[in-house]
C-alpha cells in the first residue's frame, strides 16, 4: 500500500534523477593555432615569390608587406582579400619592388574566421641582405 510519503519519495527520486541529467555540451570548432605565415626568409629585388598562410578553410586573409625603400621611407603595400582555399590555404604573388632597400621587410595581416579577427603576428624576411 502506498502511502503519500511513499509517493512523495518516489517522484522526489525521478526528478533528483532527470534534474542532474544535462545534455551533452557541444563547443564550436576552435581555430588554430597559431596560424603559420610561410614566407621565405632572403628575398631579391624584381624577383616574385609566394607568401602563404596556412589556416582554416574559407577564411577571408588579409595581409601586407613593408619594406624601406632606397630613400629611407618605411613602405606599406596591402595585398588583396582572398578566401583562403579547401585546404586552409591563403597565397599571393608579390614582386620585390627595384626601389626597396637592402635590409629588414615584414610581412603582416589578419584572418576572419567565423566572424572574428585575428591578427597574424609580424613576419620579418631580408631583402638582398641583413646587417
Amino acid at each position: 500500500m502506498k502511502t503519500p510519503f511513499h509517493t512523495f519519495i518516489f517522484y522526489a527520486m525521478i526528478l533528483t534523477v532527470t534534474g542532474c541529467y544535462a545534455p551533452e555540451q557541444t563547443y564550436p570548432t576552435l581555430m588554430p593555432t597559431p596560424i603559420v605565415a610561410n614566407i621565405p626568409q632572403i628575398m631579391k629585388r624584381d624577383e616574385q615569390y609566394a607568401l602563404t598562410i596556412s589556416l582554416m578553410p574559407n577564411d577571408v586573409c588579409y595581409a601586407g608587406v613593408s619594406f624601406y625603400n632606397q630613400q629611407d621611407e618605411w613602405i606599406k603595400t596591402d595585398l588583396p582579400a582572398i578566401k583562403a582555399d579547401a585546404s586552409g590555404i591563403c597565397t599571393w604573388i608579390w614582386e620585390v619592388p627595384a626601389t626597396a632597400k637592402n635590409g629588414i621587410g615584414e610581412f603582416r595581416g589578419y584572418i576572419m574566421h567565423n566572424g572574428q579577427e585575428r591578427n597574424i603576428y609580424p613576419v620579418n624576411f631580408c631583402i638582398e641582405a641583413c646587417q
